[in-house]
């Protein structure tokens, strides 16, 4: 089977490949110690493209991920845990700071399900308000969790502390308002701002050959049409990180020490800007917003501190399951 991937280079038995017509990057590390193979997409979006309000997004919207795509959906008999468990894969998601990942591992001739629902879960994703009010309850619990839990609350108190203008500042759970009213429109606009091939690395490893992998990820993936900038949710981050002045306990920028939410949850240095964000969103014209869009993709804000970290979190996720 032909495809559209033209080499980038190969280190270690790991070729890096990328479309030709999309963007899409793919990782292939033929491995046949056993007869599995995982498959994984690693999204190049985590809890620092979130904007003060919205904490939280990412991580909610991971979960959203798995209640159906419009192939893949309750409604059709054929959700996407029910489709992976019948033919005996294991399979997760996680995020943080700088990336979301999904995976499963599951027997080579099954790679072709695992390509299926990646691939529609990457643009055909439902993300609906009825699914958000159920997990909603999961991840309050799931942060309720972490607050017992020592650990956890030394490194979101240290990382609080230690960032204060980077976006890894706020933990990647979110804060606790910001989950309570977390709204389905929210993260359908962080859904269409960041699930493109363009901005994903999709890995193939285990009992498989790389033209197979290739193939498979191309009958999948080819199709994709890669991201155009035109989302609201694209204006906002920009406004708060790139126009609006940081600010300091109300001494003006520069002074004094980082804001405290007056909901008592929430630590922020650019303190109470939710709603300005929005205005100043409002007001971007076209041209305007594509200047300040290349602004936000090269901001220093909007930067991993360890970029090369981004790829490889992913692909030894993956690995630790075969």
């Amino acid at each position: 089977m032909t495809h559209d991937f033209e080499n980038v280079e190969g280190v270690g038995g790991v070729g890096e490949w990328r479309h030709r017509s999309n963007g899409l990057t793919a990782l292939v590390c033929p491995t046949p110690v056993a007869p599995v193979v995982g498959f994984g997409v690693v999204y190049r979006v985590g809890s620092r493209h979130e904007v003060s309000g919205h904490t939280g997004a990412t991580h909610i919207l991971e979960h959203l991920m798995f209640k159906g795509t419009h192939r893949y959906n309750r409604d059709r008999g054929c959700e996407i845990a029910r489709e992976l468990h019948r033919v005996g894969a294991m399979f997760n998601a996680s995020t943080w700071l700088d990336r979301t990942n999904y995976y499963e591992v599951l027997p080579p001739e099954q790679l072709a399900l695992a390509v299926d629902i990646e691939s529609d879960r990457m643009r055909g994703a439902l993300v609906r308000d009825s699914d958000l009010e159920s997990e909603r309850t999961v991840v309050l619990n799931e942060l309720d969790s972490g607050e017992n839990e020592p650990f956890d609350l030394l490194m979101k108190s240290s990382f609080a502390h230690a960032y204060l203008e980077h976006p890894y500042h706020h933990p990647t759970i979110g804060w606790r308002s910001d989950v309570e009213n977390m709204t389905g429109e929210v993260l359908r606009h962080f859904y269409d701002t960041f699930y493109h091939p363009d901005n994903a690395t999709v890995i193939v490893v285990g009992d498989v050959d790389e033209a197979t992998a290739l193939a498979e990820v191309e009958r999948g993936f080819g199709g994709v049409d890669g991201f155009v900038f035109s989302n609201f949710y694209v204006w906002v981050s920009l406004a708060l990180l790139v126009a609006l002045p940081i600010r300091r306990d109300g001494a003006g920028p520069g002074a004094g020490s980082a804001a405290v939410d007056p909901a008592g949850d929430r630590c922020t240095a650019a303190g109470r800007i939710r709603g300005r964000g929005r205005d100043v969103a409002g007001r971007g014209t076209g041209r305007g917003r594509a200047e300040h869009i290349g602004r936000l993709r090269t901001h220093p804000l909007m930067r991993p501190l360890r970029p090369d970290k981004l790829a490889i979190s992913g692909l030894v996720a993956t690995l630790e399951d075969l």
